[in-house]
């Protein structure tokens, strides 16, 4: 079963089934960046950095793999729906995306060390809109002018990570990841006038990266509790692959070829290193609340390069501030189920790795959800939901209200057991 889900996920993002969502803010270098971690870690405000949960996957924290049953192999499928509600001025908008999150799998190696192999989006572009040209020496020759902007197509991470725990408190791990996809911008500047030809300028990216993650965690016995503290480094990407800016016309049924523009190079692109630490502390198998704070540098990223800049958009620190908590009355309770579900909450607030004329975009959001028990170990459904907003209707920016849900299927079994016969 889990098997067949691995190869469905997979062929999903190869085949671009997975469509990462639409946001006008994702015209700027490789698109609007998604959000990390499974269902479970979404509904806790995407904190994970310091969490060493033995009933779920970790995917934030490669250390994090080693706090597992070490007879059990676990999977976690996460799906997403996202509804968000735009405006900027006078001008509205709505979308609705459903889609693939995230698959990862996890086995045991030897005793206290444990491997993960997992696939998840990156960044996605998705963005359709018009501005009409204004300028009274254009349109007073040509009659009615607009600019079209379009794009499409995601990044994706498939990656394989392994960890060991020292001294049943200090953990360690290492994570490799594979960065792929596909990107496509078109520009289009249409006349009504049907004697004069629609101009168009298009973009086409194929983009691979390599890069790798370090992760600690360290857990500290407190009478009973834990307290936790952890650390992550991923190191900076560099791109490659091919990449051609195509210009034509088209008039009626006639497109002529005015050239092919090799002015993009993915030489000085990459997807800068990024930090993430963090604190957690846990009161038995009750309760857990837990801090993290992510940042990366964008400056230096190549995001000014023919065919990932666009005009106003600068390349920018991005940095996130995560608070989540979860709580489970009695785990074990064997006569009310709901005092067996695990009940989370969340908040976080980041801003994003570019600047538009010089403001920053922030994202707040309030997150809420639980684990439904299926079955006996630790099966379950993650269900969560996430209410937030995105940039402001002040200076010119786009304000994008939101709220997503999320579901998750964590798939738990003992798979590793040694039977003894008499």
């Amino acid at each position: 079963m889990a098997l067949f889900i691995a190869l469905f996920c997979v062929d999903a993002y190869a085949d671009g089934g997975a469509n990462t969502g639409y946001s006008p803010y994702s015209k700027f270098g490789i698109g609007r960046l998604s959000r990390r971690g499974t269902a479970h870690s979404q509904s806790m405000g995407g904190v994970g950095v310091a969490n060493r949960n033995t009933k779920y996957i970790n995917t934030l924290n490669p250390a994090a793999v080693t706090a597992r049953d070490t007879l059990a192999f676990m999977a976690d499928v996460s799906l997403t729906q996202e509804n968000a509600y735009y405006r900027q001025g006078d001008l509205k908008s709505v979308d609705n995306t459903f889609n693939i999150n995230s698959f990862v799998m996890s086995f045991p190696i030897w005793k206290s060390s444990a491997f993960m192999v997992g696939i998840n989006p990156v960044s996605g572009l998705g963005y359709n809109f018009t501005s009409p040209v204004k300028d009274p020496d254009v349109i007073g020759h040509t009659g009615k002018v607009n600019d079209i902007y379009q794009g499409n197509g995601s990044l994706y991470e498939m990656y394989v990570g392994a960890g060991v725990t020292f001294w049943k408190r200090l953990s360690v791990g290492a994570q490799m990841n594979y960065v792929f996809g596909q990107l496509q911008k078109l520009s289009e500047r249409e006349f009504s006038s049907s004697s004069i030809s629609s101009v168009y300028d298009e973009s086409n990216m194929s983009i691979r990266g390599i890069n790798g993650k370090f992760g600690v965690q360290y857990e500290q016995p407190i009478k009973g509790d834990r307290l936790t503290v952890g650390a992550t480094y991923k190191i900076k990407s560099k791109l490659w692959g091919s990449a051609e800016k195509l210009r034509y016309s088209i008039q009626g049924s006639y497109i002529d070829t005015l050239g092919l523009v090799n002015d993009i190079s993915l030489d000085k692109v990459s997807i800068p290193s990024e930090v993430s630490v963090g604190v957690s502390y846990k009161h038995t198998d009750t309760w857990m609340v837990e801090f993290d704070y992510t940042r990366s540098d964008w400056k230096k990223s190549g995001m000014d390069q023919p065919g990932f800049s666009s005009e106003g958009f600068t390349g920018a620190v991005s940095q996130s501030f995560n608070l989540g908590f979860e709580y489970t009355p009695n785990r074990n309770d064997i006569r009310y189920y709901m005092r067996r579900v695990t009940y989370r909450g969340g908040f976080y607030y980041s801003t994003d790795y570019y600047t538009y004329k010089g403001y920053s975009v922030p994202t707040m959001a309030l997150s809420l959800g639980l684990t439904l028990p299926v079955f006996r170990w630790s099966n379950g459904i993650s269900l969560g939901m996430e209410l937030g907003q995105k940039g402001s209707a002040r200076n010119g920016l786009v304000r994008e209200r939101f709220i997503n849900f999320s579901i998750g299927f964590n798939i738990y079994d003992i798979w590793f057991m040694k039977h003894k016969y008499d």
